[in-house]
């Protein structure tokens, strides 16, 4: 049985001018961080909300580190619910499409117990388009992919290692920019 159109485009409205309100309401009380897991959980609104209105800092690394062998460590905190992804970024070609890197990755928490571990021993070249509005095409290496807070606390610092080891030097020599980033994604 179908709903009448009428009464569809009236829940329709009811559900824009809930949602416009919230949004007016956390913009002006300058809450929409805080506001925004809330709202992305809501079924089918939720996901309209995720991919059209993030916050200003919801695609923004949490980490950031030079490509380098060795233990990289930083302290991170996950601010947004969700999934968050470990890439080699800073790619500008396709002409290393395999990295020999690997890498493995352990979250432990303040009183020093690991809480999440994972490890991945190469990756293929994606490609993909800046998020800097200008359409450029750029490259990056997957790795791997842990939740907040299934996986990590949200909202509570953890120390982050990451462990590079394999052809480091041979993928710098190709891309001496790159970097390894974790940063929040659509959660598909």
């Amino acid at each position: 049985m179908q709903m009448p159109k009428k009464e569809m485009r009236r829940l329709f409205g009811i559900c824009g001018v809930l949602f416009l309100s919230a949004v007016i309401l956390a913009v002006c009380v300058r809450k929409y961080d805080a506001l925004f897991d809330s709202m992305a959980r809501v079924p089918i609104l939720g996901w309209i909300v995720a991919y059209n209105f993030p916050p200003r800092d919801y695609y923004l690394p949490v980490a950031h580190f030079p490509l380098a062998a060795g233990k990289l460590k930083q302290t991170v905190i996950c601010k947004y619910r969700g999934r968050y992804d470990i890439h080699i970024v800073g790619v500008k070609s396709n002409a290393v499409e395999r990295s020999d890197v690997s890498i493995m990755a352990e979250a432990v928490d303040k009183s020093g117990k690991s809480i999440w571990r994972n490890i991945r021993s190469s990756s293929e070249l994606f490609k993909y388009f800046s998020s800097r509005g200008n359409r450029e095409e750029e490259y990056r290496y997957f790795y791997l992919t842990f939740s907040a807070p299934e996986d990590v606390p949200c909202n509570t610092p953890f120390v982050l290692s990451i462990c590079c080891n394999g052809a480091v030097s041979e993928l710098l020599q190709h891309v001496p920019n790159a970097t390894v980033e974790v940063v929040k994604v659509f959660d598909k």
